[in-house]
């Protein structure tokens, strides 16, 4: 089969090149005799063989490559200075700002300060004493590297958010307080007056889940729960991430269009959702590049041309690769967030070619090929980085998923209704409860069989590039059906 060059095709081989270069940058330390030959390389097939159209696209393809490895290789070797004074014997006694929120988690709570000399800090240590965004903290502990664990990259995950240093349990004193941005500040109050209204008028468990709905928080999330979720793949729908970003932005979209509104106010609907989903979150940078994601898909679903906007959704990608490389590897939210993207744009109009003749009753036909579409894509990731596959995930999803948005707009109404009358909060709060019983009963429930998720191992890189050619191949066979969202 002739492979045809379209303007639009080259530009795509040019960005996942460019991503490709990244890639291998992220696991193999490239020396610069190495780039030196594939840049003569890739200069020959263009010069020499100028009139091929075929090589002179390869030639820049491996020139993309080169910069992929040069963009990521530059920014680990650029920020390896900051990894000073770590590993260090005696206490060392220093002042920092908490600059995110705190990380509460059953055991301790961890906090990302910020030290003009050391950079950024991850800070593990007890509940009490607890600091809050903004503080001004003085620190006295021992400062040290971050070291990996199971085979897990540790130190580079925390890289990609420019932490290259840890400390634990350190004597703390807290010197001010209101020393972050003023905009952080408040979103980080309402939030936790929020938390709060959501807690007065909901009872828990119920209570807990609306919260990880809403402000993507499962601190108050018991062990057992969040097991529940792993087993029947519904974790998504209470993490900042991507793919619940994706997902739910989707899923707002489709109860909005069974409702009645139109495509476009069903559109504008769903990206207010997600705009406040990000707010309410505190704004942190994976929600953010999620909610690019998010939206770049309802607006290809709004045109109602998921492929005329693949482009724009791979270069926005880029972007946030270019200015970020390691989050490619080590950021397996964003990494998610893409590969669902994908799955919508190029698996789901296969499926829903192959499901035409079932009727779309309630949307639920279209929620579940959309769920599925992008677990398909991202199985693999889950995999290997989680060595666990829920065998329940359809079927859960398809329970669980067209009540999000319900549950979503009740528990967000009745936290609202909290700051004005209690009592009309818990009366919301009541109709919240129901749909969230409902939501963790079938959780419980499809979690509670011993088959509903099956442990993997050894799903090594072979069985990961192996999965995605075997969906590259059905994508290639189903690409000249011309079936649309």
């Amino acid at each position: 089969m002739e492979i045809s060059f379209t303007n639009s095709k080259i530009f795509l081989y040019f960005c996942l090149s460019f991503v490709l270069g990244i890639l291998i940058a992220s696991f193999i330390k490239v020396p610069p005799a190495g780039l030196f030959a594939a840049a003569i390389f890739a200069v020959i097939l263009i010069s020499v063989f100028w009139r091929n159209k075929k090589l002179v696209i390869a030639g820049f393809s491996i020139i993309f490559i080169i910069l992929g490895v040069w963009r990521y290789q530059s920014v680990s070797d650029s920020q390896g200075f900051l990894n000073r004074p770590n590993n260090s014997s005696e206490n060392i006694i220093f002042q920092g700002v908490v600059s995110d929120e705190p990380d509460i988690r059953i055991k301790d709570t961890r906090y990302v300060v910020a030290n003009k000399d050391f950079g950024k800090i991850l800070i593990t240590m007890p509940h009490y004493p607890a600091y809050k965004y903004g503080d001004l903290v003085e620190f006295n502990g021992k400062l040290k590297s971050p070291e990996s664990f199971n085979s897990f990259d540790y130190a580079g995950y925390l890289a990609k958010d420019g932490i290259y240093s840890t400390m634990y349990s350190p004597k703390t004193k807290l010197i001010s307080s209101g020393q972050g941005g003023p905009a952080y500040i408040l979103i980080f109050k309402v939030k936790d007056k929020f938390r709060e209204k959501l807690k007065a008028a909901i009872a828990d468990p119920e209570s807990s889940l609306v919260s990880g709905l809403l402000l993507g928080d499962r601190s108050s999330m018991t062990e057992k729960l969040k097991n529940d979720f792993a087993a029947t793949g519904t974790s998504h729908i209470v993490a900042v991430s991507g793919f619940n970003v994706t997902i739910i932005a989707v899923i707002i979209l489709e109860v909005a269009l069974l409702i009645g509104f139109s495509r476009t106010q069903s559109f504008w609907i769903s990206l207010a959702a997600i705009i406040l989903f990000i707010i309410m979150v505190g704004a942190p940078a994976s929600a953010v590049r999620a909610g690019i994601m998010g939206g770049l898909l309802l607006l290809a679903i709004k045109t109602g041309r998921l492929n005329s906007f693949l482009n724009a959704i791979v270069l926005a990608a880029v972007l946030m690769i270019a200015a970020n490389p390691k989050i490619l590897r080590f950021d397996i939210g964003f990494l998610l967030s893409f590969l669902a993207v994908m799955g919508i744009i190029w698996l789901y109009p296969i499926l829903d070619h192959y499901f035409q003749k079932i009727p779309d009753t309630l949307k639920i036909k279209s929620i579940l090929l959309l769920t599925l579409s992008a677990q398909i894509m991202t199985l693999p990731v889950l995999i290997y980085n989680f060595d666990k596959m829920s065998l329940v995930a359809p079927l859960a999803n398809v329970l669980i998923l067209p009540f999000v948005p319900i549950a979503m707009i009740l528990g967000f109404l009745s936290a609202t209704f909290g700051f004005v009358w209690l009592e009309l909060a818990k009366l919301v709060g009541y109709f919240a409860w129901l749909v969230l019983t409902y939501q963790l009963r079938t959780i419980e429930y499809l979690a509670s069989f011993y088959w509903a998720a099956a442990e993997i191992k050894n799903f090594n890189s072979v069985l990961f590039v192996l999965y995605y050619l075997i969906i590259a191949i059905i994508l290639v066979k189903g690409r000249h059906r011309k079936v649309q969202y």
